[in-house]
């Protein structure tokens, strides 16, 4: 080391400029060695010459951020934006790293949010970071909104994305979320091996595909999964149309929903419960129960039957806008077909009838729930009921 600091001062003295590449490998030396004072000196005199190029800055981030140096990050990342020299999502992702091991999580997302306002598009490793920091500070809600903002991008998450986020939701109990996103990674290593091998993905590969990405929110990657289909000459089926439109119903982008339902009827298709189903929770969600009956009534019309779900969603949207005639005329059409009510509908009623003082009716309710043997549930007794 000290004849290479030799060297370099000899370079300095005769005039000769030394190569970013010389710099970069002196400046390594003296940090990875027992000189990390002098290749900071180095790194300090090389920037304020105006010569330091984003390759060399981002390997000091590096550095810095593995000592834990986050004040000495940040002002270097000022620098650079000061210079010109415009950080990049290696740049990012090395200071959101370091933020996340230290356990300030705040400041990781804050780099982030700024991240995406000055357009730097991140990348797998970048939801990687994020998302593994989110998990292990606890922090659920950001978490999952890291997760919605990688699945609105057009990114293609690989494994290790998934694998984070999947030991994630496991140490956090959450196993059925972790099981669907496994699911859903097992799909997409299937499809890569057989589209690798020569093999032709039929209709059924592609609407397992799109549910997949349906039920993780990734409604981009379904829609290219869809434009594959049709670039091959392939035809949508029921169960297609019907993972593309619950997961539009489900980010409540019931317009889109609504246009595939209407091509679902222009390809020649009949639509099942289960795509009806969807709809009607779309609307009921977004408070239009007019269209949500609307829809009921042509389901009746096209010899559908109505299910389970179908009333528990009626019933629970006609009792949120109060109109308790309505919703216990469809509960009474539901007991005529032998149809018997579970601890959601049950929690639907109760829920909806305690918000509007129908106590006595409560009480009722709560003798035919045990005369059906359904067991009042905490949500039951708390007079509180979750979205499903």
């Amino acid at each position: 080391m000290e004849r290479v600091l030799e060297f370099y001062k000899k370079m300095e003295a005769l005039g000769i400029t030394p190569s970013a590449f010389q710099v970069h490998s002196i400046i390594q030396v003296c940090l990875k060695g027992q000189r990390p004072e002098h290749g900071l000196k180095l790194f300090d005199d090389y920037f304020e010459t105006g010569t330091a190029n984003i390759f060399i800055c981002n390997s000091m981030l590096s550095w810095l951020c593995k000592q834990g140096k986050i004040d000495e990050t940040k002002d270097l990342l000022r620098k650079m934006e000061s210079r010109g020299l415009g950080p990049n999502v290696v740049s990012y992702n090395n200071v959101m790293l370091a933020l996340c091991r230290t356990k300030r999580l705040d400041l990781a997302l804050t780099v982030f949010s700024e991240m995406l306002e000055k357009d730097i598009k991140p990348n797998d490793h970048t939801y990687s970071t994020l998302i593994d920091g989110c998990f292990k500070n606890h922090d659920f809600h950001n978490a999952w909104e890291v997760i919605a903002q990688m699945n609105s991008s057009d990114i293609e998450v690989n494994e290790v994305v998934y694998h984070t986020v999947i030991n994630g939701l496991c140490k956090a109990g959450q196993s059925s979320k972790a099981r669907d996103m496994l699911e859903d990674l097992m799909r997409e290593a299937a499809y890569r091996e057989m589209c690798g091998s020569g093999i032709s993905p039929n209709v059924v590969t592609y609407t397992c595909m799109m549910d997949g990405l349906c039920k993780n929110s990734r409604m981009d990657q379904a829609l290219e999964m869809r434009k594959e289909m049709k670039n091959k000459g392939l035809k949508l089926d029921v169960p297609a149309y019907g993972a593309l439109i619950d997961g539009f119903c489900k980010k409540g982008d019931v317009k889109s929903a609504s246009a595939l339902f209407s091509e679902l009827f222009k390809e020649g298709l009949n639509p099942n419960e289960a795509v009806y189903n969807s709809l009607i929770s779309g609307f009921r969600n977004l408070g239009n129960m007019e269209a949500a009956l609307d829809l009921y009534k042509k389901m009746l019309k096209d010899g559908l039957r109505c299910d389970l779900r179908t009333y528990t969603t009626l019933v629970d949207g006609l009792l949120k806008e109060g109109n308790l005639i309505m919703a216990f005329g469809l509960y009474t059409e539901m007991q005529g077909l032998g149809i018997v009510a579970d601890e959601i509908m049950c929690s639907v009623i109760v829920n909806g009838l305690s918000k509007m003082g129908q106590f006595v009716e409560v009480v009722k309710m709560f003798e035919e729930m045990k005369k059906n043997d359904v067991t009042p549930n905490v949500f039951i007794y708390n007079g509180d009921c979750r979205t499903f």
